[in-house]
């Protein structure tokens, strides 16, 4: 208890929070290899017990919204960093977790569209917001923009202020949650992929979506109507940092 307590004094200082999704049982298993109990897992033939921030088992995409992505948009909005990494070995439903195709009101659309909406929708809410989208592919050792058609790849580099970035890549400025998820669905058609034992579709690689959210001063003299602030956001940059949802696509089979 005493290791346990250690650790969660660390975490609220450095603010990471590690959860745990189990996945249901395929078909042709003959036994669970894990076993919950509250925030802590158990491994068949493994002595002891291993404790998360939160084990998910039964809960659907909408629930992690609420308990994992929320907190992450909220912080945002109120100027913070946040990222959400998906890890695991191929085919324990980190895709379905993160990037699952639906819309923003099903129960099993991804947590990245549904934190999107959520985020679009506290932005359409009033106030002065700029919001751009990146999305990119980490696959075997390139990156590559899926927001545009598949060329050459890119290179990542360093800022001393800035951080990690990806030179070139596309910073589109979306509108709405619309006009987000229709670039989502075309970076998904950009997507590279590689089949695995496990995972036929596994694409064997990181998919990271970046949302950048800068809130500006309100005009003393006049309030631009919503035509005008999309026509503003294409031509004005974007420097603040915001959200980053990342899709660690398989690494096993």
């Amino acid at each position: 208890m005493e290791a346990i307590g250690a650790a969660e004094a660390e975490d609220r200082e450095t603010g990471m929070h590690v959860c745990v999704r189990v996945r249901p049982l395929q078909p042709q298993a003959d036994a669970r290899a894990v076993t919950t109990e509250g925030p802590c897992v158990s491994l068949r033939n493994q002595a002891g017990k291993h404790r998360f921030h939160a084990v998910f088992e039964k809960e659907d995409n909408t629930t992690l919204c609420e308990r994992i992505g929320m907190p992450l948009v909220n912080s945002v909005m109120k100027g913070f960093n946040g990222t959400l990494l998906a890890y695991g070995q191929t085919a324990t439903g980190k895709t379905y977790t993160l990037a699952e195709h639906g819309m923003c009101d099903g129960l099993d659309a991804g947590l990245m569209p549904q934190m999107l909406c959520r985020l679009m929708a506290l932005v359409e809410q009033g106030g002065q917001w700029e919001v751009r989208l990146q999305y990119v592919q980490l696959y075997l050792e390139q990156v590559f923009d899926l927001l545009t058609p598949q060329g050459a790849s890119l290179t990542l580099r360093e800022d001393p202020q800035g951080g990690a970035y990806v030179q070139g890549a596309s910073n589109v400025c979306v509108c709405d949650a619309a006009d987000a998820l229709e670039r989502i669905d075309q970076g998904r058609q950009q997507l590279r992929f590689g089949s695995t034992k496990l995972n036929a579709h596994s694409s064997r690689s990181h998919a990271i979506c970046i949302v950048t959210v800068t809130r500006r001063p309100a005009s003393p003299l006049s309030s631009p109507s919503r035509a005008e602030q999309s026509a503003q956001r294409h031509d004005d940059g974007c420097t603040e940092g915001g959200d980053a949802c990342a899709d660690g696509g398989g690494g096993g089979g």
